[in-house]
């Protein structure tokens, strides 16, 4: 009975199976085919992948720039110069708040006549107007903002009452009118 397995069919199908070295390996042709197709894939998932990067950073700031809106309306409530600015009618009656993304919070309030005041930020003193257009350039660059810059008119001024720096369209470009990095202005109020 074991001669007879050995002997057997199973034995030389195994054999014959085993007997041809030359079939053992992948050729030079099959390789280059897979190494191709992995090309590809490759060329063609990194463009999505970065796509997706953009459109997350993209929405991170825009929902920073909500959040900012909403603590400096809060913020606005509790400081009565600043409330009563943006009740005010009187032309460049205005307040700049400054949210800082990482603490969630207002940590620099301005209430003043000045439509550019200086602010003192990461130990450097800045106009508005220059750490808006800082912070609209690292948007553009596709970093998350630092800072959102959140301005308060009033009804006296030509803009939206509040506007942001930076600040995206509807179309999720960013906005800049000539030097002025906030917005929107005019005719785009239901930007964010």
């Amino acid at each position: 009975m074991n001669e007879s397995f050995y002997e057997g069919e199973y034995f030389m199908n195994f054999k014959k199976l085993g007997s041809n070295k030359y079939k053992s390996a992948f050729t030079l042709a099959e390789l280059l085919v897979v190494v191709a197709i992995v090309g590809i894939l490759v060329a063609i998932s990194i463009p999505v992948f970065t796509s997706q990067r953009k459109k997350a950073i993209i929405a991170t700031n825009k929902a920073n720039i909500r959040a900012a809106k909403a603590a400096a309306i809060a913020a606005m409530y509790d400081d009565e110069a600043s409330l009563d600015k943006a009740s005010s009618s009187t032309k460049g009656a205005v307040s700049y708040f400054v949210y800082d993304v990482k603490s969630g919070s207002i940590v620099t309030t301005i209430s003043s006549g000045n439509y550019n005041p200086t602010v003192t930020y990461a130990g450097k003193s800045w106009t508005m107007n220059e750490l808006g257009r800082q912070m609209r350039s690292d948007a553009s660059a596709y970093k998350i903002c630092e800072v959102v810059l959140v301005y308060v008119g009033n009804n006296a001024d030509d803009g939206a009452l509040i506007q942001t720096a930076p600040y995206y369209t509807d179309d999720d470009e960013l906005g800049f009118a000539k030097n002025n990095p906030f917005g929107p202005g005019n005719g785009s109020a239901n930007a964010s």
